[in-house]
C-alpha cells in the first residue's frame, strides 16, 4: 500500500513538471525536510510571538527589537557574503574552504566586537544601563555567532535532511532559553542574554558536529575568500537597509510603534521563511545548470510561482483580522499595516534572478544590484517614515523592492 502511494506521488510529481518546468522530485525530496524545519521554526516563532504579545509591554518589546536590529549590524564585519561564496565553492568540491573562511570571518568579527563595545559605552555614559548591558552582550556574542557557520557546507553538499535537522534543533533550543527567561523574569537584559547565549552555544555545538560527522576535505578554492569579500562588501548596504526601518522607527516614533510595526510584519516574514526553503534548493540547481537553459526557463518558473503567491496573499488578507483577534489581540492596530506589507511576498521569487549572477561570478552586476537597491530603500525610508510613520515605512519597502526587481531582471537578461 505504501509503495503504491509513493509511486502515485512520484508519477504526480513527474506529471506536474510539464507545467512547472522544474525537477519536482528533487524539490519534494529536499523540500520535505526543509519545509519540516520551516514548520518547526514557524511554530516556535509563533509561540514566542504569543509570549511576547502577552508577557511584555509594547515598549519593552520595541526595545528588544531595537537591540536585535543594532546587533545585526555588528555582524556585518563577519563577512556575511562569505557564506554564499562557500556554497558555490563546496558545490564544486572545495570543502577545505570552510575552515579557512571561518578563520577569516572570526578575524574580521573583531571589528564588530569593538563597535559593540563603543555603543555599549555610549549608553552607559548616558546612564541608560539597560541598553548599556544589552549592547555589551551583543558586542561579546553577535560577531562570534555570525562567524560559526556550518550551513554553507550542508547546503553545498545538498545535505538538506541534516541542514533541516540542525535548523530545528537550533530554533527550538533558542526558543526554550527565551521562553524560560520570559517566564522566570521578563526583564529585557535577561531576555537578551538568553537569546545570544543560546545562539552561540548551539551554533558552536553544531559546527563541531558537522566537522566530526562529515570530515570536509582539504581542497581549497583560491577564489572563495576574494569572492566572499566582494559579496560581503556589496551586501553591507543591504544589511544596513534591512535594519534601517526599525532603527528609524525607534528614534522617530518610539518603541511602542516599533512593536506594532514588528507585529505587522511577523506573519509575512514567516511565509517568506517557507519560501527560503525553495530558494535553498534552487541555488545549487541553478548554479550547476547551463546559463542558456537558465535564461529560458527561470523567468517562466518565477512567473508561475508568483501566480500561486497571489492566491496566498488574498487568503491571508481575508483571514488576518480573525488571526490577530485570537492570538495578538493587543496588536489589532497591526492588521491594516500587515495587509499592505503582504504585497512584498509577491516579489520574493524575483530574488532568484540573482543566483545566475552569483554562479557566473558577475561581480559588476552584483555590485550594481546590491548597492542601488538598498541605497534606494534607505533614501525612501528616510523620506517617508518620519512623515507618514508605519505607512511610509511599508510603502518605502514596496517601492524599493519593485525597482530593485526590475533592475535585477535587466541584469539577468544581459548575462
Amino acid at each position: 500500500m505504501l509503495n503504491k502511494l509513493k509511486q502515485k506521488t512520484y508519477n504526480f510529481l513527474r506529471l506536474s513538471e510539464k507545467w512547472t518546468k522544474t525537477d519536482m522530485v528533487y524539490l519534494a525530496k529536499g523540500g520535505s525536510w526543509l519545509t519540516g524545519s520551516k514548520i518547526a521554526g514557524s511554530a516556535t516563532a509563533f509561540i514566542l510571538a504569543i509570549a511576547y504579545a502577552n508577557l511584555l509591554p509594547q515598549e519593552t518589546y520595541g526595545q528588544y527589537k531595537y537591540i536585535l536590529s543594532i546587533s545585526s549590524l555588528l555582524g556585518i564585519t563577519a563577512l556575511a557574503g562569505m557564506d554564499t561564496s562557500l556554497v558555490r565553492s563546496i558545490i564544486n568540491g572545495y570543502e577545505g574552504s570552510l575552515k579557512k573562511a571561518i578563520k577569516i570571518k572570526m578575524k574580521w568579527s573583531l571589528l564588530g566586537l569593538a563597535a559593540g563595545l563603543i555603543i555599549s559605552a555610549y549608553y552607559f555614559i548616558n546612564e541608560n544601563n539597560t541598553l548599556g548591558i544589552s549592547f555589551l552582550f551583543a558586542a561579546l556574542f553577535s560577531p562570534l555567532i555570525n562567524s560559526m557557520v556550518y550551513s554553507p557546507f550542508l547546503e553545498g553538499k545538498k545535505l538538506f535532511k541534516t541542514l533541516s535537522q540542525y535548523s530545528i534543533i537550533s530554533q527550538i533550543t533558542v526558543a526554550i532559553f527565551i521562553l524560560a527567561a520570559l517566564l522566570i523574569y521578563p526583564n529585557i537584559i535577561l531576555i537578551i542574554f538568553a537569546y545570544f547565549f543560546a545562539n552561540l552555544l548551539i551554533k558552536f555545538i553544531l559546527l563541531i558536529r558537522t566537522y566530526k560527522k562529515y570530515h570536509p576535505n582539504d581542497k581549497e578554492d583560491s577564489k572563495t575568500i576574494s569572492f566572499g569579500k566582494h559579496l560581503s562588501l556589496m551586501s553591507v548596504l543591504g544589511l544596513i537597509a534591512n535594519q534601517f526601518d526599525k532603527i528609524l522607527m525607534w528614534h522617530f516614533l518610539g518603541p511602542a510603534q516599533l512593536a506594532i510595526y514588528s507585529f505587522a510584519t511577523i506573519p509575512i516574514t514567516q511565509m517568506q521563511s517557507f519560501l527560503k526553503s525553495v530558494s535553498t534548493l534552487a541555488f545549487p540547481k541553478i548554479s550547476s545548470q547551463d546559463i542558456s537553459i537558465t535564461k529560458k526557463t527561470l523567468p517562466i518558473k518565477i512567473l508561475k510561482f508568483m501566480l500561486i503567491l497571489i492566491a496566498i496573499i488574498i487568503i491571508y488578507i481575508l483571514l488576518s483580522t480573525y488571526f490577530y483577534k485570537i492570538f495578538f489581540s493587543g496588536y489589532m492596530d497591526s492588521v491594516k499595516y500587515s495587509w499592505l506589507f503582504s504585497l512584498t511576498l509577491l516579489l520574493f521569487p524575483l530574488r532568484w534572478l540573482s543566483y545566475p549572477l552569483i554562479a557566473q561570478a558577475k561581480q559588476k552586476s552584483l555590485y550594481i544590484t546590491n548597492i542601488s537597491g538598498p541605497a534606494l530603500k534607505i533614501i525612501l525610508l528616510a523620506c517617508l517614515l518620519p512623515i507618514y510613520g508605519i505607512w511610509g515605512a511599508i510603502t518605502a519597502l514596496l517601492i524599493s523592492s519593485i525597482i530593485n526587481s526590475l533592475l535585477l531582471y535587466y541584469l539577468f537578461k544581459k548575462i
